[in-house]
């Protein structure tokens, strides 16, 4: 089925998720098959033939957060807190796309190489299906790197649309010499390599990977520089920095002083497209649906970061490092995955971007997923003193909150 046109107009503001250009002219988003197809002014636009059309009342749009690091179950549940619907809380957190960086809470996971093969694929065709919330889209699987693993499976995996490899070192195999040649088949097969960076998780097998490890391996991105959740001293930070220009990322998890260092030097050296943001969740450090959200309103005033910029690390960024096409980024050509946002009651800002600026989680008053309204308001966020209207026949195509 089609998806209606959807018309968002009468913004105040326009977020784009690229750090380059991180804000757009205008104050109407057409939206027509779950792609955005015009941004730009409402004269120029003509939003009334829209089959659907929100009247975002001065509100800011922004591009749906991306997590690029969660470690799910298969559906909406997480065995390491019994909590179910975690998935769901997250997309009423802002986040509409996610990452797995591999099933390792499982109980009974597999380790041998047939069953890790399984587990990734399953992973990555469940969520093909499945959207938490009714929205909320979990990219691909992640596999575990396990012994016996061969040069045919990854060419299989990559074919059953598997896209990543679960971080290395947080679970299975890790050593150098087990997975040089798995690194480098995965990398024939165009699969992304993150690599855990910091000290040893609380998961038994877990590792210490410091900056020679790093340097040795390569990867793709370096997950949580600040720590999973122990971060290594910071003059191993500042060598990942220094030494290399791999994309690294900056968790809700991790420890703060690590992600204030990490950060600041980046913005110092004019280098945040470097910068990813993740969660890191569900962990021991608990199930944290706004893990975006906050990480972004810490670390925009404690480093100095303008929201827009701030919000593209959380949005843009993530999908150039992990080559997400058309995902992360609020322009013509992009699936309709956004946020109309706004200050929260009684807060310093006076509009979203100045709530998140001065430290303040934005009020979410509409989620949008591939064109489609899945939520009024994230009910995981403030109210704020502003309201949207949807007219004329929104209500049957949203799910009241």
């Amino acid at each position: 089925m089609v998806n209606p046109t959807l018309a968002i107009t009468n913004l105040g503001t326009i977020v784009t998720g690229d750090i380059d250009q991180p804000l757009a002219d205008g104050d109407t988003i057409i939206i027509r098959d779950e792609q955005i197809v015009a941004v730009g002014p409402r004269r120029d636009l003509a939003p009334e033939s829209a089959a659907i059309l929100v009247d975002a009342n001065g509100m800011t749009a922004m591009p749906g957060l991306i997590d690029p690091h969660v470690h799910p179950m298969l559906g909406d549940w997480s065995p390491r807190h019994s909590v179910m619907g975690w998935l769901e809380g997250a997309l009423h957190g802002g986040v509409t796309s996610m990452l797995s960086q591999g099933i390792v809470h499982m109980e009974g996971r597999p380790r041998d190489r047939s069953g890790t093969k399984a587990l990734a694929i399953l992973t990555t065709k469940l969520y093909r299906q499945y959207r938490p919330g009714g929205g909320l889209k979990l990219l691909s699987g992640a596999l575990i790197l396990e012994q016996g693993l061969m040069e045919a499976d990854f060419v299989e995996l990559a074919s059953e649309g598997v896209r990543l490899v679960a971080e290395v070192g947080a679970s299975g195999i890790f050593r150098y010499d087990e997975v040089k040649f798995m690194l480098d088949w995965a990398r024939q097969a165009q699969m992304k390599i993150p690599l855990h960076f910091g000290g040893p998780s609380s998961l038994p097998g877990s590792a210490r990977l410091w900056a020679d490890e790093v340097l040795q391996y390569r990867p793709d991105v370096v997950a949580h520089i600040n720590g999973g959740p122990v971060a290594a001293p910071l003059h191993e930070v500042d060598r990942v920095l220094d030494e290399t220009t791999i994309p690294v990322e900056v968790i809700h998890t991790g420890n703060l002083k690590a992600a204030v260092h990490t950060v600041g030097r980046l913005k110092e050296e004019n280098s945040l497209r470097r910068l990813i943001i993740g969660s890191d969740t569900p962990v021991g450090h608990g199930v944290i649906p706004l893990a975006i959200m906050k990480t972004l309103t810490y670390l925009c005033p404690l480093v100095g970061i303008s929201a827009p910029v701030g919000i593209a690390l959380a949005t843009g960024n993530s999908a150039r490092v992990y080559d997400l096409n058309g995902i992360g980024f609020l322009k013509v050509g992009c699936a309709a995955d956004l946020l109309v946002v706004d200050a929260p009651k009684d807060s310093a800002g006076k509009d979203a971007l100045g709530a998140i600026e001065c430290g303040d989680v934005p009020a979410i008053n509409l989620i949008v997923c591939d064109g489609r309204i899945v939520a009024r308001r994230g009910k995981n966020t403030p109210h704020s003193y502003r309201a949207i209207s949807i007219q004329p026949n929104a209500v049957t195509a949203a799910h009241e909150n």
